[in-house]
């Protein structure tokens, strides 16, 4: 889509300001028009949802039905910038999406040339900064509509499994006792901070929670959502903040989660590598996808300008737990039994991944093995 959009003409009347560390743009001045053949003529039948995947074009009725049904009072809760493009292409969410991508896109050309200009030569291959904005683009226009598209909690078996991954970030021996003297938590791609609720529940107070989101609006969505705690949300980079860049201070973290967000790094390796330099000792990372491994398979096909790497394999943690002397633990739904082997787990993570890769107490295991299953009866695949 964002290729696609590159190729398109646009103009802009009223101008977009950029406020942020790579692509955020803040409407400014009343609604952008939308030029005759610009990104909003919606000619494009492309939908920018979280995959990022072709929609075939919905029939006229079922199209009214689904516009009439957006409350007056949602759309007043977005953005100015955000409900002018929704007005201007009638409701219509699909082209909301992908007009408010283009005319970021857009603006970008005349603000940031040179990083407008390597996206467009396909830099993000091999420049990090570049993939960033990227992700950053695809997630702001995502993030821009939520108040509509995401206005009720996750479902019940969603919620089981945010549960599940964050007990693995927490894990104690009774997952009913509280985490004592915790330490802090960092949730690498959190979003709107769907799994800080989750984390409480697990015992970890919103204090020791840091959720970093190279979206920013992303994170303005979090910070809306959880003001009255004293969770910290960073807009910015996995590497930026761990490194203490965009910290008061370098943080040592007793978990460090990827909850849906691994699969947008190039080299999981280093990514785990980096995480694990900066974990306290017995300290884990979670790597964790509630619609499964399945799902980023037909995500990065759809759409492999952002989506990098596949869920890894429980082969290739092995071998990299190994590398970064760490203990891979697998949750009690991927027992096999003896049954299917290996193969038989990753088919069950298929369906749920979740893996957690912890850190020894005193530096003796063998990274090599699988230590141990954290119990999830009520996750049945």
């Amino acid at each position: 889509l964002v290729f696609y959009l590159l190729k398109k003409e646009a103009s802009l009347t009223s101008p977009f300001k950029l406020n942020t560390i790579n692509t955020k743009l803040l409407f400014n001045n009343g609604p952008p028009f939308m030029a005759k053949g610009g990104f909003g003529d919606g000619d494009s039948g492309r939908s920018q949802q979280r995959k990022l995947k072709s929609k075939k074009k919905r029939p006229v009725k079922q199209q009214q039905q689904r516009i009439s049904a957006i409350s007056p009072t949602l759309v007043q809760s977005l953005d100015d910038d955000a409900r002018a493009v929704l007005a201007e292409c009638s409701n219509d969410l699909d082209k909301a999406r992908t007009s408010f991508l283009g005319y970021n896109l857009a603006y970008l050309e005349t603000s940031m040339p040179e990083l407008y200009k390597s996206i467009k030569d396909g830099e993000h291959m091999k420049n990090r900064e570049t993939h960033e904005a990227l992700v950053e683009l695809s997630w702001d226009a995502i993030a821009a509509f939520m108040p509509i598209t995401h206005s009720t909690g996750p479902t019940a078996d969603s919620s089981k499994r945010l549960q599940a991954v964050a007990a693995s970030a927490g894990f104690q021996e009774n997952r009913n006792e509280q985490v004592e003297d915790a330490g802090y938590y960092l949730d690498v791609g959190c979003g709107n901070g769907l799994l800080l609720p989750f984390l409480k529940k697990e015992g970890i107070p919103a204090a020791s929670y840091v959720g970093c989101d190279v979206s920013s609006r992303m994170i303005e969505l979090a910070e809306k959502e959880y003001l009255s705690t004293n969770a910290i949300f960073i807009s910015d980079s996995f590497e930026n903040v761990v490194s203490g860049s965009t910290t008061a201070e370098k943080k040592v973290y007793d978990g460090i989660v990827f909850n849906g967000s691994i699969q947008f790094f190039p080299d999981i390796t280093q990514t785990l590598r980096t995480a694990a330099d900066n974990l306290s000792k017995g300290g884990r990372i979670v790597l964790s996808h509630i619609n499964g491994g399945a799902f980023v398979s037909k995500e990065m096909q759809d759409n492999p300008t952002t989506v990098r790497t596949l869920m890894p394999k429980i082969s290739d943690l092995k071998d990299i737990a190994k590398t970064l002397d760490l203990e891979l633990t697998l949750p009690s739904f991927a027992r096999t039994d003896g049954k299917g082997g290996v193969e038989g787990a990753d088919m069950k993570l298929e369906d749920f991944y979740l893996v957690v890769l912890k850190k020894s107490t005193n530096g003796i295991h063998d990274g090599n093995m699988i230590s141990e299953y954290i119990n999830f009866p009520e996750i049945k695949l």
